[in-house]
């Protein structure tokens, strides 16, 4: 889960090798919530969109069906999360 949410915030932040992008794993509300930030990202529109439609790659798909919630969004940079219920392995 964790790979994939880097990866697909690598594509679609367009991110540089010397880009800084943190990784944050937390425990809330009976949930493990695995956020991916990349402050500096130069989010392109087309990239978004089409990370959006996606739903047929399958590192999605595992997301989407292993989380009880996920998504995607860039207030400050870019920012790809999912949440698991604690329970899960």
């Amino acid at each position: 889960m964790t790979s994939e949410l880097v990866n697909r915030a690598i594509l679609i932040s367009q991110c540089e090798a010397d880009d800084i992008m943190g990784v944050v794993v937390r425990r809330e509300a009976g949930f493990l919530v695995i956020s991916v930030h990349v402050p500096d990202a130069r989010v392109d529109p087309q990239a978004r969109a089409a990370a959006d439609q996606e739903a047929d790659v399958l590192g999605l798909r595992v997301v989407r069906h292993l989380a009880d919630r996920w998504g995607l969004e860039n207030p400050d940079g870019l920012r790809m999360w999912a949440a698991l219920p604690a329970g899960s392995t």
